[in-house]
């Protein structure tokens, strides 16, 4: 075991003195696309309820597009569109685009609550090696925030799937959820790990994001 992770251990290790302090904890991402329509904000079982403003800021298509957010399993009643703004209190939030759409992105955040400050800690992988990278191994559960920020220039159609505590997160149709760059998903556990996968030529550039835990 000590073998399989040393690389990841050591970049961690390194990560930990490259850390910076960011003003707020409860912010975050979210990306949908035509082949990638479902997102999670939320990924895990034991997070509390709270109130989340879900937006639409940016997209690349002449259509208006349709969203439907998914509130604790349950389908909202009333859609909301793209340059829109949405509160919605559950424990667990997933957003589905409904019409297609070229690429569609927002930001998400907990309202009602204090600024939280956070340390965050940057990650990064290599696509073309389809290998787990190793995030955070904790001795306690946390709070958390991870963001995929970039896929690498030499590289196309970079997507990661995500594990937390060694469970994939999976979509409504209980496949391996794909998260997009410009995602970023709030959780609770101790261990993160993500695979990533596209299709790479001769790269040595890596895949990147960060980690946001309470500072």
């Amino acid at each position: 075991m000590i073998k399989k992770y040393s690389a990841a251990l050591v970049f961690t290790i390194i990560s930990f003195f490259t850390s910076a302090q960011v003003p707020d904890f409860f912010i975050g991402g979210w990306n949908t696309s035509t082949t990638n329509r479902f997102t999670r904000i939320t990924v895990s079982p034991n997070l509390v309820q709270q109130v989340y403003r879900l937006e639409c800021t940016m997209m690349s298509d002449t259509d208006i597009i349709q969203f439907n957010v998914i509130a604790d399993g349950v389908v909202l009643p009333v859609s909301f569109y793209e340059a829109s703004v949405v509160l919605v209190e559950a424990k667990d939030i997933a957003i589905q685009q409904v019409t297609p759409g070229a690429f569609v992105s927002g930001n998400w955040r907990l309202v009602q609550k204090p600024a939280v400050t956070a340390v965050s800690i940057p990650w990064a992988g290599y696509a073309r090696l389809n290998r787990e990278i190793l995030v955070a191994s904790l001795k306690t559960e946390q709070e958390f925030v991870l963001s995929i920020n970039a896929s690498s220039s030499n590289c196309t159609a970079t997507t990661m799937t995500v594990f937390v505590d060694g469970v994939l997160v999976k979509d409504n149709a209980g496949q391996p959820l794909i998260f997009a760059p410009g995602s970023s998903i709030y959780g609770r556990g101790k261990l993160i790990t993500l695979r990533p996968a596209g299709n790479c030529t001769g790269n040595t550039n890596p895949v990147y994001g960060s980690l946001k835990l309470k500072g």
